[in-house]
């Protein structure tokens, strides 16, 4: 499993008990997402806490706790975004370049939430997702996932990455690929 680390100036300021790690792969017609929350759960936003219900498509689902996963064509500067709750909304965006909007992935049906397992106790929190993709989009099997988290807890939100990249002034940015 690969481990995400908090944006430093949050981790330093706030001493954040937790430690999160991921794992993902493909299989025949899914992706699927494995993140694991360790730490003082007692201490996430109200808004954290876990549904197993996946029937609402959402925005700015980054303004409380989102576990993402980005999908990086490596030849090419496009990129889609899977955003999921805790409460079991999602969303899925497609970006021709860099923070630039794409096809609707929606109505392209390239990529939809198809699975979500939520195992959620004290010190401890699961979520594995599985997003579909339609059988005319095999292509993004030969993109590079990048996951991502947001966490609101006693520190506001934080950003959570595996390497966040340098930008200056610092500060998280997510579309970013290093």
């Amino acid at each position: 499993m690969q481990e995400l680390f908090a944006f430093p100036a949050k981790q330093i300021e706030f001493q954040l008990p937790f430690r999160l790690f991921w794992k993902g792969s493909w299989h025949a017609d899914y992706f699927e997402s494995h993140f694991h929350l360790i730490g003082e759960t007692k201490l996430l936003d109200p808004e954290s806490v876990p549904s197993d219900q996946f029937d609402q498509i959402r925005d700015q689902l980054w303004q409380h706790t989102c576990w993402e996963v980005f999908f990086k064509n490596p030849s090419g500067p496009d990129y889609w975004e899977t955003n999921l709750s805790c409460k079991g909304s999602w969303q899925c965006y497609h970006f021709a370049s860099y923070r630039q909007k794409g096809a609707d992935p929606l109505r392209s049906g390239a990529l939809e939430l198809h699975g979500l397992k939520i195992n959620a106790c004290e010190g401890s929190l699961k979520v594995t997702s599985r997003w579909a993709q339609a059988q005319t989009q095999d292509f993004l099997k030969s993109y590079r996932p990048y996951p991502r988290f947001v966490l609101k807890c006693h520190a506001g939100l934080t950003y959570w990455a595996p390497v966040h990249a340098s930008v200056n002034p610092p500060r998280p940015d997510f579309h970013l690929f290093e």
